[in-house]
């Protein structure tokens, strides 16, 4: 929810504003430090629900293992254990879609 965005939180200084149990991070719970491994744990709780597994055992339904894996890491539950750099993370991903998927292709629209 973009009204709890957190803006520099290690210039301004500003903590956690709201809990959502299920997709927060443990950090949130105990008023820890935000990082973008926060952001990267909602995400992955995010995604587990969005593929048709449980956000709260972190259970996926049968798939790639690549990708499955790939899922989990967002939502460990240390925060030094999850991703810390958004390109990074980005540049896992696309090797990961690329193993996974296969090459982008280009299909024109034709009407």
């Amino acid at each position: 929810d973009w009204c709890w965005a957190i803006v520099e939180p290690a210039r301004t200084s500003q903590g956690f504003k709201a809990l959502n149990e299920e997709y927060s991070p443990p950090e949130a719970r105990t008023r820890g430090k935000p990082t973008p491994a926060s952001d990267f744990y909602a995400l992955g709780k995010s995604l587990i629900h969005a593929v048709g597994g449980d956000p709260t055992t972190k259970e996926l339904p049968d798939m790639d293992p690549r990708l499955a894996r790939f899922i989990k890491y967002l939502a460990v539950e240390s925060q030094g254990g999850r991703p810390q750099d958004a390109w990074e993370l980005y540049l896992q991903a696309e090797k990961i879609r690329t193993q996974v998927f296969g090459e982008h292709t280009f299909v024109p629209l034709e009407l």
